[in-house]
């Protein structure tokens, strides 16, 4: 699944209900952040994060987006964060990549 409009960078296992067990994933989301709108203080993302095991990685203090590389049997996922959104100079580097193979639900850290 790919998802937006939090303005939070999130990367998730889903479940059909949240407290299946670890092995019950049925698919991936990747939920990109804004280019320019601010989202939380990163402080409650990193507090929630424990109480949400099924999201594997979470960032609102970053601004970009999610560069997806699509193929017939993997989807390489990375998110893509600009230095300073304010700065037109700003530079852009991948935060995180994860993958998912077919066969194999959920994203893995790559």
């Amino acid at each position: 699944m790919l998802s937006g409009d939090v303005h939070c960078n999130y990367v998730c296992d889903i479940k059909r209900r949240v407290d299946d067990p670890p092995g019950a994933v049925i698919a991936s989301e990747f939920c990109g952040t804004s280019i320019a709108s601010a989202g939380l203080p990163q402080s409650r993302v990193a507090a929630a994060l424990p109480l949400n095991p099924h999201v594997r990685y979470g960032r609102s203090d970053e601004r970009g987006y999610v560069a997806l590389k699509v193929g017939a049997s993997r989807l390489d996922a990375s998110l893509r964060v600009v230095s300073d959104v304010e700065d037109p100079k700003a530079t852009i580097r991948t935060a995180a990549r994860f993958s998912v193979e077919s066969g194999r639900p959920g994203p893995q850290s790559a």
